[in-house]
């Protein structure tokens, strides 16, 4: 097998959405949904999904996935731990879980033979490998205990001294740029002959930076809050929790807010060249001038119109391979 992608002449057609609200947490929502998601580009689009967010909305299909209170499972993260996860309930009416459903959508496409077993075959393979690989009083802790350890306690990273890096140390001076996720693939580095800088160096945001001169257009920069009320665009229809936040809002220094006439409450416009949303104002003398901030997850049909996803852009941070939220240039006017 060759070790880079062969490129395949096929147009996409369909997509299957899954673990994910796209259309939401992306940047540059008013692209996804006009350019990617129209028929033009995308026929057929099936959503594997709990709730009726922003993604599922447009979705030919939406196929109903189990709650994590339906489904036994091993959970794990970026910590040292392995849970069990217990099912309370039996699914509910004709929800079925992820690996459920892409089994049977595997066997009618002639895949079946990727999605041999049960779910529960699928997990005593998973903890088959991580008795290999850590021990196996590990896993024997967690079949009593339903949670182990499954690192050295305490952690020390890379107490052998072996780093990510070509010469596997620490390198001021690297030949190829490793990136910081997932670091653990040093062939996905990115090298000299590209244009990497292989020293240590600074580079500017893309578009929310002072010599930029959409400055004098869009002087304030937008960012977006990780609340305590939700997990990215999870729980947002909590109702429990829409008691104690009940709507999104723009935050903004008083200073920001006093040159542009407007007071805390009032109903603004937020907008820039790729879109725009309306929401209530709300003053906040901790965020410095020049910033604004509207938290993120809100779903579209929770503003009085667009969506504050509309306003980011899709340029990404080549190195840490995620989008640039914060690298956002608006503008705010009282509706």
């Amino acid at each position: 097998m060759s070790k880079d992608p062969t490129p395949m002449p096929y147009t996409i057609k369909a997509a299957v959405i899954s673990c994910t609200n796209f259309a939401n947490t992306y940047p540059n929502q008013k692209w996804i949904i006009e350019k990617l998601f129209s028929e033009e580009n995308l026929e057929f689009i099936v959503v594997i999904e709990q709730k009726m967010n922003d993604t599922a909305m447009f979705a030919d299909i939406v196929l109903p996935a189990t709650t994590w209170f339906e489904n036994d499972d091993l959970m794990g993260g970026l910590h040292p731990y392995l849970m069990i996860q217990e099912r309370a309930i039996q699914p509910l009416y004709e929800c079925k879980s992820d690996w459920e459903i892409f089994k049977m959508i595997a066997e009618k496409m002639g895949l079946g033979q990727y999605f041999q077993g049960s779910e529960s075959d699928q997990r005593e393979r998973i903890l088959a490998a991580l008795k290999e690989a850590f021990g196996e009083e590990k896993i024997r802790t967690f079949r009593e205990t339903g949670v182990a350890r499954i690192s050295k306690e305490p952690y020390i990273g890379y107490e052998d001294g072996n780093y990510p890096t070509q010469s596997g140390r620490i390198e001021f001076y690297s030949e190829r740029v490793i990136l910081n996720y997932p670091w653990a693939y040093p062939a996905l580095g990115i090298p000299v002959t590209m244009g990497v800088n292989p020293l240590p160096h600074f580079n500017p945001p893309v578009e929310a930076w002072p010599d930029n001169p959409l400055t004098k257009k869009y002087p304030l920069v937008l960012i977006q809050q990780h609340s305590k009320w939700r997990v990215h665009s999870q729980w947002y229809e909590a109702v429990w929790l829409r008691e104690l936040d009940p709507e999104p809002y723009v935050e903004m220094n008083p200073k920001d807010a006093e040159a542009r006439g407007i007071k805390n409450g009032d109903v603004v416009n937020v907008f820039n060249d790729r879109g725009w949303v309306r929401l209530k104002a709300k003053l906040n003398p901790s965020l410095r001038p020049g910033l604004v901030n509207i938290d993120k997850g809100w779903q579209r049909s929770q503003f009085a119109a667009g969506s504050y996803d509309e306003l980011t852009a899709a340029h990404k941070n080549p190195i840490t391979l995620n989008c640039s939220f914060f690298d956002t240039l608006v503008e705010v006017q009282k509706a």
